[in-house]
């Protein structure tokens, strides 16, 4: 059984790292690997969904840039009227409930894990593991390799390259799978001890 096999899909589950630096408002999204095992009435997952959209757009002349996809879930009329995505976390404006705190989604997408942007990296929450100076700007913040303890990552990019190949393995980030980006703000609640 793969790696990509025993990840429950779907679950909106943080480490402690991620919710300590939900609590520090540092992390403002998650990704969430798309199931591809629950079929709809029409024998579809939504990873079918996600590559029938996929090739629909790239066979469509100027509409992906750089080779980067995404399907942003906004009510776009595009989107909804052609593809069923439902996203077991439910929509924009839903509440989840995470180890006592309240948190509203803002922003749902889809896309492959390896588009994910050092912006959408950033927003992740990505540990921290110094900063490095440097003569002229100042210097720059180092993340954490998970998979070397001993490096640091130069951007929250190549930090969350190692964090998926922690977490998943390398044969599911070569694959490149499609994830739910989730962005999400604190509304309410009182945090439980992780």
């Amino acid at each position: 059984m793969s790696a990509r096999n025993q990840i429950k899909k779907n679950q909106f589950v943080l480490t402690t790292d991620e919710f300590r630096a939900v609590l520090d408002g540092r992390k403002t999204q998650h990704h969430i690997l798309v199931d591809d095992t629950v079929a709809d009435d029409n024998g579809y997952t939504q990873v079918d969904y996600a590559n029938m959209y996929e090739w629909s757009i790239r066979n469509c002349v100027g509409l992906i840039k750089d080779g980067e996809f995404c399907v942003e879930l906004d009510n776009d009329p595009m989107t909804s009227n052609y593809i069923n995505f439902n996203c077991s976390l439910g929509c924009v404006g839903n509440l989840l409930s995470i180890s006592g705190l309240e948190l509203e989604i803002t922003y749902l997408s889809i896309k492959r894990m390896q588009s994910t942007t050092i912006a959408d990296a950033e927003e992740l929450g990505l540990s921290i593991c110094g900063f490095k100076p440097m003569i002229g700007n100042g210097g720059t913040i180092l993340y954490k390799n998970y998979l070397d303890v001993k490096a640091g990552c130069w951007d929250a990019r190549a930090s969350y390259e190692t964090y998926c190949i922690s977490k998943y393995g390398q044969d599911v980030w070569d694959s490149n799978p499609w994830v739910w980006l989730i962005d999400f703000k604190v509304v309410g609640g009182q945090p439980c001890e992780q």
